[in-house]
């Protein structure tokens, strides 16, 4: 092997393990209420209740098999899925680093795993139990294994992007890359639909009694709340915003849009306008979404890390050897300057888990047989007491009642199996809920907000 494709794969696992430095520090950070509805979720299905027809499933099912499929490779608990989330991340990395070899030779894919580290972010969102960062690093594995050739890579390349589709919709927003890396021979069109379509109808026979519910869960349920209140404030402006103004990434994401624009100007392209169409419909993307919420918006300085890495590698190339060389220090230094500024963020990030929620959690366990039905709506209580909940009510947030997607006395007929209800969000805020629970269960624990009910 030459000495330059060594010393390049030496920096790519250096950079991999910046990357898995920075991003398992908030690992055992307090979990948020989505994660631990997922985390409560695929519980319940790893004890025999079904996704859709018993357990709301908020997302597509793919990200369900894939929390399943991690559970049983890292373990069933919060480090645990984590763990495992930020391997698929790690894998989009290495994706990016195809895709940016292919646009910017050997130094564009290094700045895009460098980009992928530094661009923030990602790196608070990256450990989370959420579908937004793993479709995303499929969806740049599948972009990055395109990049290869042959008919067996195509074929890949489909059934990764139909993986990234079956977890979250974002994936469409890199549609046009995917056709641009495939159009060299038609052959791998073809391949890569074949893959593509095989991997979707595994995944729909999977799912095929539970379709009709799944369909009212996972779209439905988002297009009704198309009309419910913001979620955060500004949302449109926070796309932008989410990314601090006195970071590096951003410096470097303007110099590399800049660059591009000079060139393409100058007619002189640098023929990486397919990522730039990644960025610009990730834009789009968010523009037309309702309601917005911080994990959506990770779409955007994801794309904008592949575009302006890939760019200023592309850049690079036309340099010559020792201007490319001093460029690449430069960006080397800033990368570094930005990787410093990261470490600070998640380090201030790294909060420990509520002791009231865990101090529930103990007196949950305490109350309630291991083989107890919970109704809990904060369901890492439940979780992490290691016992199971009614999977129809495993997402109690106040959006459900306002799309209608739930009510009153649909929680008081799905709570009826229940051996113990705990009470202290939503569901403690509905006063026919409350009376419910009151008249057919004992107060057994009231602390810190927490009340746990146990059936008389």
């Amino acid at each position: 092997m030459p000495r330059a494709r060594i010393a390049e794969i030496g920096l790519l696992a250096v950079a991999l393990a910046a990357q898995a430095l920075l991003f398992f520090r908030p690992l055992h950070s307090t979990v948020n209420y989505d994660e631990a509805v997922y985390l409560a979720a695929v519980d319940a299905l790893r004890h025999g209740q079904v996704l859709g027809s018993q357990v709301f499933a908020a997302q597509f099912p793919g990200f369900y098999d894939l929390l399943r499929g991690l559970s049983y490779v890292f373990g069933l608990s919060v480090a645990g899925i984590r763990t495992g989330l930020l391997c698929v991340y790690f894998l989009g990395t290495f994706g990016g680093w195809l895709v940016g070899r292919r646009f910017g030779g050997a130094l564009g894919g290094l700045l895009v795993a460098a980009f992928l580290t530094i661009a923030p972010p990602l790196d608070l969102f990256g450990y989370q139990v959420i579908a937004d960062t793993p479709t995303l690093a499929l969806t740049l594995l599948a972009l990055g294994v395109a990049t290869l050739p042959g008919t067996v890579a195509a074929v890949v390349a489909g059934a990764l992007f139909a993986g990234a589709l079956s977890i979250k919709l974002t994936a469409v927003t890199a549609v046009p890359v995917l056709i641009w890396l495939l159009t060299r021979r038609e052959l791998r069109h073809v391949a890569a639909t074949a893959g593509f379509l095989v991997a979707a109808a595994v995944l729909l026979a999977v799912h095929a009694r539970a379709l009709g519910d799944l369909w009212a869960d996972g779209v439905s349920y988002h297009a009704d709340a198309r009309g419910t209140p913001e979620v955060i404030p500004h949302p449109y402006r926070q796309i932008f915003d989410q990314i601090p103004h006195r970071t590096p990434f951003l410096a470097l994401s303007i110099a590399a849009a800049v660059v591009a624009l000079a060139l393409f100007v100058r007619r002189r392209p640098l023929g990486v306008w397919p990522l730039w169409a990644w960025v610009v419909l990730s834009i789009a993307f968010l523009l037309v979404h309702s309601p917005l919420h911080y994990n959506h918006l990770v779409l955007f300085p994801f794309s904008l890390a592949v575009a302006a890495a890939a760019t200023l590698g592309a850049a690079l190339q036309r340099l010559s050897a020792r201007a490319m060389a001093l460029g690449a220090a430069i960006l080397a230094l800033l990368v570094v300057a930005g990787y410093a500024q990261q470490w600070r963020r998640v380090t201030l990030a790294r909060v420990p888990e509520p002791a009231s929620n865990t101090a529930a959690a103990r007196a949950l366990a305490r109350l309630t047989p291991p083989t107890a039905l919970i109704v809990d709506d904060r369901p890492i209580i439940s979780f992490l007491a290691g016992r199971r909940v009614i999977g129809s009510l495993v997402d109690t947030a106040q959006l459900r009642f306002e799309t209608g997607s739930l009510d009153d006395m649909q929680v008081i007929a799905q709570m009826q199996p229940a051996s113990a209800i705990v009470l202290s969000r939503v569901l403690s805020r509905r006063p026919a809920v409350v009376r419910y629970v009151s008249a057919h269960y004992r107060l057994r624990y009231d602390r810190d907000g927490v009340r746990i009910y146990t059936r008389r």
